[in-house]
């Protein structure tokens, strides 16, 4: 659970502190920035008690070391991580489409060799999909995220330029692949003992080194907090019912028991911040010159009509004299 939170530590800095900004396009609003979110190594350095590392896939440094690198710097390279991985020679079918790899005969000494040179160093192989979906028929969600055009113009890594090239490549299949499967991927090894480890075996042994019981989310509600929220929330309400419905010193029954029986219930459940924020967030807005009209789920609050987050009366249909 500490790893997990270390993640979202990462996930964060890497989308703030070292987001690394990859072009500019001018679009209709201006400039439209093109960045992707960068982890560095230091990083990650800091928080290895809490997680396991692996290779990554035709992407990563291993697979390009091994294909185009020597001995010394593949090993240097390799020493970085817990678990070397290699996937299902479909993975990297487009490299081969593009001539990265002159054939799969290379593709499969390439292979061979991040297993040997990880067997040598005392490191597991992990065999694994490399999944971006669960199921096949999935794939064309990913086709689609493939062939789209990011942000400043920005293209994904496996979009093919020659459009020929393009129209007639398949991209690669990575969807889960069950053991069956995975077992029948690797089979080209011809080695039964070597297969069984990398697909059985190793991704075992990284399972019992992870704690039992890890929650992605916490269970339970975690709202933001402000001191005294919910009197500050029942006195702007108050205030703002008695100045539009109050007659001879007295704000009608059906106003106050209404706001009442709604501030009690929102106060109680421990939503009264998230309506103080709201209050605040549209306060900034008219400040700014910004109309905010909001309409949805907060029509049906009359609470939300007198801290002014909506213009939205949810009582019965009613006249108010301005005198």
């Amino acid at each position: 659970q500490d790893g997990m939170r270390d993640v979202y530590k990462l996930v964060t800095k890497s989308n703030t502190c070292s987001l690394a900004v990859t072009g500019k396009a001018t679009g209709k609003e201006g400039v439209d920035v093109a960045a992707e979110a960068r982890v560095l190594r230091s990083d990650i350095q800091k928080a290895r008690n809490n997680l396991l590392i692996g290779s990554s896939c035709l992407n990563g440094e291993l697979f390009e070391l091994a294909a185009n690198g020597d001995d010394a710097r593949l090993k240097e390279a390799m020493a970085f991580y817990d678990y070397v991985e290699v996937q299902p020679l479909g993975n990297y079918s487009t490299m081969i489409a593009m001539n990265s790899l002159p054939s799969v005969d290379r593709l499969k000494t390439v292979i061979r060799r991040l297993i040997s040179t990880a067997k040598e160093m005392g490191i597991p192989v992990i065999a694994d999909s490399d999944a971006h979906y669960c199921r096949p028929e999935q794939k064309i969600f990913r086709d689609v995220y493939i062939m789209s055009q990011g942000v400043g113009g920005a293209t994904h890594p496996l979009y093919i330029r020659d459009e020929n090239l393009r129209r007639k490549t398949k991209n690669q299949d990575q969807h889960i692949r069950l053991t069956g499967e995975m077992l029948q991927e690797f089979a080209w090894l011809n080695d039964e003992k070597l297969i069984e480890e990398i697909v059985l075996d190793n991704p075992e042994k990284l399972f019992d080194l992870i704690e039992d019981g890890i929650h992605p989310v916490p269970d339970g509600t975690f709202a933001p907090h402000i001191e005294n929220s919910g009197d500050k929330l029942r006195a702007i309400c108050h205030k703002t019912a008695k100045r539009m419905y109050e007659f001879e010193g007295k704000v009608p029954d059906i106003v106050i028991d209404r706001l009442d029986m709604e501030l009690d219930n929102i106060i109680r459940n421990g939503f009264d911040v998230h309506y103080y924020i709201a209050h605040l967030l549209v306060i900034k807005s008219n400040l700014d010159g910004y109309v905010v009209g909001s309409r949805g789920s907060v029509g049906s609050s009359f609470t939300a009509t007198m801290s002014g987050i909506t213009e939205v009366n949810p009582l019965i249909p009613h006249y108010l004299c301005p005198h």
